[in-house]
């Protein structure tokens, strides 16, 4: 399927902001993925509705939101000091429900340091927080609130192969009979980009080995990416071939290092230190 094959066919759903296949940077193979990007939520949920196990090529098709970006999530500066988790959802809790709130601390005090992040269950509530509270100044406060949304609203995309989710927040092989305490190898990204999660980099690795594991990093404080994460593969032969075929390649413009890890027995904070 070409690029263009794919948008006339999420096209039928409404306008689309994007639309790519993910290929292989020399073979110009598709590993079987790609990314479409909305206007609207709304086109974006009826695409889902409508395409999701739909056969193309002799294939059903998996189509689902990417990541975490069917919640709005708001970056917030600027809260009063004083306030906590509870604050914070009792300020915002009117404009919908809301799955997760955090203040950001002071490092090594209990204070707040004025950031926050509150997770709404949809996107069109979090919009609706930001318009209404952004600018203004909360008691206690003395700035008005900086609100910015997290996530790129309508962005989805669709995939073939079946993934196994682990309680760690990556994604893995669904195998039974892989050994836990078997030898693996464990592949540095970089440059990977913010919109990129476990997923997403697990998609990218998968056609071209045996893949135990996909990590990518994030920042304590802010949840952003750090633009970097971890493969872990099989064997040996499997983490050269994806080393060859996924440095230097291009990722949303950006040029993606891969290499082996500095070394495979340190943790993977460690390996960047």
């Amino acid at each position: 399927m070409s690029d263009a094959q794919l948008e006339t066919l999420f096209l039928e759903i409404g306008t689309i902001k994007s639309c790519r296949i993910i290929r292989d940077k020399r073979t110009k193979y598709s590993y079987g993925f790609g990314f479409v990007e909305y206007h609207n939520e709304e086109d974006a949920t009826k695409a889902i509705t409508s395409l999701d196990g739909l056969n193309l090529e002799n294939k059903r098709i998996k189509v689902a939101y990417s990541g975490n970006t069917r919640k709005g999530i708001l970056a917030i500066e600027n809260l009063p000091t004083d306030y906590g988790e509870e604050e914070l959802r009792n300020q915002f809790q009117q404009y919908g429900e809301i799955v997760n709130t955090k203040v950001m601390r002071s490092k090594g005090s209990d204070v707040s340091n004025g950031r926050g992040i509150v997770t709404f269950q949809k996107i069109s509530d979090a919009e609706k927080a930001k318009t209404d509270l952004k600018g203004k100044i909360l008691s206690g406060g003395v700035k008005p609130l900086e609100i910015r949304m997290k996530n790129t609203l309508g962005k989805m995309f669709y995939f073939r192969s079946k993934l196994k989710y682990n309680s760690e927040g990556d994604f893995s092989i669904d195998n039974d009979n892989t050994k836990q305490d078997q030898k693996v190898y464990t592949l540095f990204v970089y440059n990977i980009g913010r919109q990129v999660d476990a997923t997403i980099l697990w998609q990218m690795f998968a056609p071209l080995g045996k893949v135990k594991r996909a990590h990518v990093v994030y920042d304590k404080e802010t949840w952003l990416s750090k633009n970097y994460g971890f493969v872990k593969m099989e064997n040996y032969s499997d983490a050269c071939n994806a080393i060859n075929h996924m440095n230097g390649g291009s990722l949303d413009g950006k040029e993606l290092k891969v290499e082996f890890s500095k070394n495979q027995n340190q943790s993977e904070e460690e390996n960047l230190q």
